[in-house]
């Protein structure tokens, strides 16, 4: 006997592209270039003088590209079907028309009763 689940989820997602780009850059990498060093030291240096940039942990950044996340409304008992049923969303508000937009990415899944 299968046992309903009330309540619903919000569901947040994106929709993908081929020509997305992701790039993972180290500290270590930022302050080894020459541009963002100065940069860094224009900024924060405040007028002083044979400033030396180093990296101090091994902690990076994301270069990515911008995606809008979008939401909608599931029953919990359809929770096992959001990735379907999130692409059908997309389709259904025409947000992946674009060529090479086709595929879908779940970026959170919230219990909201």
């Amino acid at each position: 006997m299968e046992k309903e689940m009330k309540g619903h989820i919000k569901v947040y997602y994106s929709v993908l592209c081929e020509d997305d780009k992701g790039k993972d850059i180290s500290i270590k990498q930022l302050v080894e270039n020459e541009k963002v060093a100065n940069a860094i030291k224009r900024e924060f240096g405040e007028g002083a003088r044979n400033l030396e940039v180093s990296a101090n942990g091994k902690d990076g950044i994301r270069l990515s590209t911008a995606k809008a996340v979008h939401d909608f409304i599931i029953d919990k008992d359809d929770f096992i079907d959001a990735l379907d049923l999130a692409e059908e969303n997309a389709r259904s508000r025409m947000l992946n028309r674009k060529k090479g937009c086709d595929r879908i990415a779940l970026v959170n899944l919230e219990t909201i009763d």
